[in-house]
């Protein structure tokens, strides 16, 4: 059964959601604290020039060297040569959210089967393009790059797509304006001006393309700040597009309110974006700590073992954040150290501590954490009770403990049945080790 055919089954879950964009719609879902929400389908905007074309063969492809290296990247390449848009025609999920990053990067007009076809060009080079066309039995003639203003037809090509999505989504679609960082947080927290002219010329096209999609589309457009902020710290590395946390913070929180149609729409999109743009303020002049910067600022402390440093910066960070998750969150910082460090100075007591206040927060790997603390010390009853309370609040990863706590009979009374139950929630909720331990599970008793 697939992810999305899961969804409807879960009350829980507010809405699912199809992504097509790149990786700033990935990461307001991937490095947010996601309780409320289930991706269906995911894919890379493409040319809609392909809508109706035979698709390249995916099996063939995936056994190019081209696709060797991070699996997001592969996904992007595959999604681009194969024109998922018949992918997301069957996804069952009820929104959509699309952001038009990737027409900034130009396109490859490519010649084969006698006639001239469109491949976005970002992450695909002119050899791994022709290599995959050759795959599928045609000789490539001529390849050249474009701009993507430039393409023929282009309002045409522009007019499928929305009526694509439309047809597809109905009323349920969310833009995502996107202008890339024009100031750098490096891993010290610190703020410094970009290169200015590539990073204008890029946001002017991308801007012109959004107001054109937000108008014949009709929907909802989550503006972004002209003076958003790129975090050096990010999970996935600097990029004009990888911002600090505050901004998925604040697209998450307008997502939420769209979907569930809060009352005074308008104004409370505009509050939020007004709260947003007093955080880059502040972040700007110094007087707020970004979260994610500020967490792996104390993270490098602990990973290369300087203890007494961590604690230190955790405990001043803590104290200036201006943020009440950060707060939260250094706090469980706090708790880790005390528990993970090896100079003999580990204290359990003082990491359950912090590690519970930190939980009050709903910070979900501080809930987590809590819970491999007492697997620890032995209180299993109390676990299962908390893993059944964060659970249901929606903790994905407590939804997994949940379900070892069934398997095993870990301060419950063993139930295969309600095992396979949590597990499978955890799973759908993209947990890795919880796709493992339940497809054991659905092994060893294949008929329930």
């Amino acid at each position: 059964m697939s992810r999305t055919d899961d969804t409807h089954q879960h009350p829980e879950a507010l809405a699912t959601i199809d992504i097509m964009g790149v990786c700033v719609s990935r990461d307001v879902f991937g490095l947010k604290d996601d309780r409320e929400f289930l991706i269906g389908k995911y894919v890379r905007l493409s040319m809609p020039y392909f809508l109706d074309e035979e698709e390249l063969d995916e099996g063939k492809l995936a056994t190019e060297s081209m696709l060797t290296g991070k699996k997001f990247i592969k996904r992007l390449k595959l999604d681009e040569l194969n024109k998922r848009y018949r992918y997301l025609k069957t996804s069952g999920s009820d929104w959509v959210l699309i952001d038009l990053r990737a027409l900034s990067y130009g396109l490859y007009a490519v010649n084969y089967g006698g006639e001239t076809h469109y491949i976005m060009k970002e992450k695909l080079t002119q050899q791994e393009v022709c290599s995959a066309i050759e795959k599928r039995g045609y000789a490539v003639e001529s390849i050249e790059e474009m701009e993507f203003e430039d393409a023929p037809n282009l309002n045409e090509m522009i007019d499928a797509t929305c009526d694509f999505v439309k047809k597809r989504y109905g009323d349920k679609i969310i833009l995502l304006e996107i202008r890339d960082g024009i100031l750098r947080m490096d891993k010290a927290g610190r703020t410094a001006p970009m290169q200015r002219e590539i990073i204008e010329n890029r946001r002017r096209e991308i801007e012109r393309y959004t107001l054109l999609f937000k108008e014949k589309l009709g929907c909802r457009c989550i503006r972004m700040p002209a003076e958003n902020i790129c975090d050096g710290a990010h999970k996935w590395g600097y990029n004009p597009a990888h911002f600090v946390q505050e901004y998925y913070d604040y697209a998450f929180a307008c997502i939420e309110d769209i979907v569930k149609g809060v009352p005074d729409l308008d104004r409370a999109l505009d509050r939020r974006y007004m709260e947003f743009c007093a955080q880059l303020d502040a972040m700007r002049i110094g007087a707020m700590v970004s979260r994610n910067n500020g967490v792996k600022r104390v993270k490098r402390n602990l990973v290369t073992k300087k203890y007494d440093a961590a604690l230190e910066l955790a405990s001043t960070l803590k104290n200036k954040a201006n943020n009440p998750a950060l707060e939260y969150e250094l706090e469980g910082m706090i708790g880790r150290i005390w528990f993970e460090r090896e100079d003999g100075n580990a204290d359990a007591e003082e990491a359950e501590a912090h590690m519970r206040e930190a939980a009050k927060g709903g910070i979900s790997w501080c809930e987590t954490y809590l819970l491999r603390i007492l697997i620890d010390k032995g209180e299993l009853d109390e676990m299962a009770e908390k893993a059944e309370e964060y659970a249901m609040k929606g903790n994905c990863e407590a939804m997994g403990y949940l379900g070892r706590a069934y398997r095993d009979g870990l301060g419950v009374d063993k139930d295969l049945d309600k095992a396979k139950e949590w597990m499978k929630k955890s799973a759908i909720r993209r947990v890795k080790w919880a796709k493992k331990e339940y497809a054991k599970l659905i092994e060893a008793d294949p008929t329930s």
